[in-house]
């Protein structure tokens, strides 16, 4: 069990297990996002380049910054982020203001 506060997520290894076919008439889960903070979100950027994990992004999707990447199963990942990330040589984020509203 990971998370935090009143947040858990279960992980389980399956070693045995095989990938799910046909998953338009399958229950499944293929792409799970988390959120970040800005500093959270450039940390997270700058552990999965340290540990050689290549990412999309981050994109714009225009109501936040995201990055896209697969866990050793193929499922896809995401951090994403509403707050304002500043753009630096160390970062391809591009400067993003979060909605006032949000």
């Amino acid at each position: 069990m990971v998370g935090k506060d009143r947040m858990p997520l279960g992980l389980f290894w399956r070693p045995e297990s095989k990938a799910v076919e046909n998953l338009d008439n399958k229950i499944a889960y293929t792409h799970i996002a988390s959120f970040a903070d800005a500093p959270g979100f450039e940390a997270a950027q700058t552990e999965l380049r340290s540990i050689g994990v290549l990412f999309d992004g981050p994109e714009d999707t225009g109501i936040a910054l995201s990055i896209f990447f697969s866990d050793p199963d193929g499922h896809q990942l995401e951090i994403t982020t509403y707050h304002p990330v500043p753009k630096d040589e160390a970062s391809d984020a591009v400067a993003y203001t979060a909605c006032a509203e949000r």
